[in-house]
């Protein structure tokens, strides 16, 4: 079973510019890839990965090469979600300035109640204050991915935590059976 535990950061006004630029460049990055989606109806992650990864890098060097994956994946994920048709045109997305940016297991790290996070200026180290009920979600699951959101000046890290599935309640009795 997985949950997903949003956490806001303490993060110093330095910090926060370097999140801001660590924004900037990820959007960039997704934008730079989406004419390559759009151009070949590709939308596979691994396919649109050798379409356009050296293309990317190029362009936007400082977001380095983990991240330039990110963003192709996040692209890719965007446009599966439109299920487009072979009949259809694929439309345009454009990814805004203020969108998330996508974190995998590569690109951050959680120890105790400190953060530490990929940015274009280098790691940034923070703290975070979380309530018990998540402490414990926190100590009991492996991580898996997050996405980095900014709402007005205030950073939230949103990750997805993978727990045991909680065994059923109520015994071993077969209470009822679905025949169709």
């Amino acid at each position: 079973m997985k949950r997903t535990i949003s956490i806001k950061l303490n993060i110093s006004k330095e910090q926060h510019e370097a999140l801001l630029d660590t924004q900037k460049s990820f959007v960039q990055a997704c934008n730079q890839v989406v004419p390559f989606a759009i151009e070949n109806r590709c939308w596979n992650r691994v396919a649109l990965h050798h379409l356009c990864y050296f293309k990317v890098r190029d362009i936007v060097s400082d977001i380095g090469s983990q991240m330039t994956c990110n963003a192709i994946k996040n692209v890719c994920q965007s446009f599966k979600v439109l299920k487009i048709k072979k009949s259809q045109d694929v439309p345009e997305i454009v990814f805004k300035e203020n969108g998330s940016i996508h974190y995998d297991k590569r690109t951050y790290s959680i120890k105790g109640n400190s953060l530490s996070l990929f940015s274009t200026s280098g790691r940034i180290k923070t703290n975070f204050d979380i309530c018990d009920f998540h402490r414990g979600y926190i100590e009991q699951g492996i991580f898996k991915e997050a996405e980095l959101i900014r709402k007005n000046k205030i950073w939230f890290f949103n990750i997805i935590i993978e727990l045991e599935d909680a065994p059923p309640k109520g015994g071993n009795k077969i209470i009822a059976i679905d025949v169709g």
